[in-house]
């Protein structure tokens, strides 16, 4: 079967080709009749070469394939992921020579970019890491093209990805706190800005931003706030980290009781705050999950006290940065594999 379609890619590419993909069925599901479509891409922009793999869709809705490493369970937008027993076969893809940019975000007065650029070194062998002004500037060069895709990457409307208002309003590549974007559209958009001699796989780039944005999720059809994205480049979001995993469940108590937000220190230091003393050491596991990413395919980690664990609260967050050991034995295994190879 062969049909024009859209494709994205796990670095955050998209591009449109004729594929021709055979069907099978998997599971049945909301939206979908359980068929999944598989078709043989390449992507143009980090070369990858797989199967992209598509749920056929019940109704209207467009058919879209994701490009993602065999073994990779992270997938965007409601793709399907293999059971977590695959990550004990992640596919170990290390580049010769890693050079890993740091892009800061001076309103986040506690974070400390050169604590993390050291203790990536420390941590990954034959690196280089530097330091950059923020991605997003008031004077960073764009172009018309750039602005247009940064203005169709803010969300209108949470619970519809597809939502477009008449008229756009050009987008300067600086953002406010209180506008969210579409996590893989602006990461589409950053993209364009990297030199071409960046774009590549010996190349790690971190921008480190204090805008929101988030990932439509299929299952309950609407937005959810992300502290992370992760391709080519990689976004972490100094207030996603905040807002994005959930309070404890005592917060919410004490502030419908009281009717207004109780502070960290009254719930025992169980969630961070912005600036909070504790964000630096949060986010050196955040950035080692892009590395992860960039080597492996895979992010994240099940076991709830890794560094890699994708916690959905903020007690899990702080548990699996702040605990020690750092990382499960799995992937302390993987680390010390993959540093044998550098």
């Amino acid at each position: 079967m062969g049909e024009s379609t859209n494709l994205i890619c796990e670095c955050g590419h998209e591009w449109r080709e004729e594929l021709y993909f055979d069907v099978e069925r998997r599971w049945e599901g909301m939206g979908t009749d359980g068929l999944l479509a598989n078709a043989p891409a390449t992507c143009s922009v980090c070369g990858y070469k797989g199967v992209a793999r598509g749920i056929i869709p019940d109704g209207d809705s467009q058919l879209k394939f994701y490009l993602k490493r065999e073994n990779s369970l992270y997938f965007p937008r409601g793709g399907w992921k293999p059971s977590s027993s695959m990550g004990s076969s992640i596919i170990l893809n290390p580049a010769k020579e890693l050079n890993i940019h740091l892009y800061g975000e001076p309103s986040c007065e506690t974070l400390d970019l050169g604590e993390i650029a050291y203790y990536l070194r420390r941590k990954v062998d034959n690196i280089s890491v530097d330091l950059r002004d923020p991605f997003f500037d008031e004077d960073f060069p764009s172009n018309e093209d750039f602005m247009k895709k940064m203005a169709e990457a803010k969300i209108h409307d949470f619970s519809n990805p597809d939502f477009r208002p008449s008229s756009l309003e050009l987008e300067r590549p600086f953002m406010s706190e209180e506008v969210a974007y579409d996590g893989f559209k602006l990461l589409s958009a950053s993209r364009e800005l990297l030199g071409e001699d960046e774009l590549n796989t010996q190349h790690i780039h971190l921008i480190f931003t204090n805008c929101y944005f988030g990932t439509w999720d299929e299952k309950d059809k609407r937005y959810h706030l992300r502290l992370s994205s992760y391709g080519f480049p990689s976004l972490i979001s100094t207030t996603g980290i905040v807002e994005a995993p959930a309070r404890p469940s005592e917060f919410y108590r004490m502030k419908r009781k009281r009717g207004e937000e109780p502070s960290e220190e009254q719930v025992n230091g169980k969630f961070l705050s912005h600036n909070d003393v504790r964000l630096t050491e949060a986010l050196k596991g955040i950035s080692m999950q892009a590395i992860f990413y960039h080597l492996t395919g895979e992010p994240f980690c099940v076991t709830p006290l890794c560094r890699l664990f994708n916690g959905h609260w903020q007690e899990e967050v702080l548990e699996s940065q702040m605990d020690r050991p750092e990382f499960c034995s799995a992937h302390e295994k993987i680390l010390e594999n993959l540093n044998k190879k550098q």
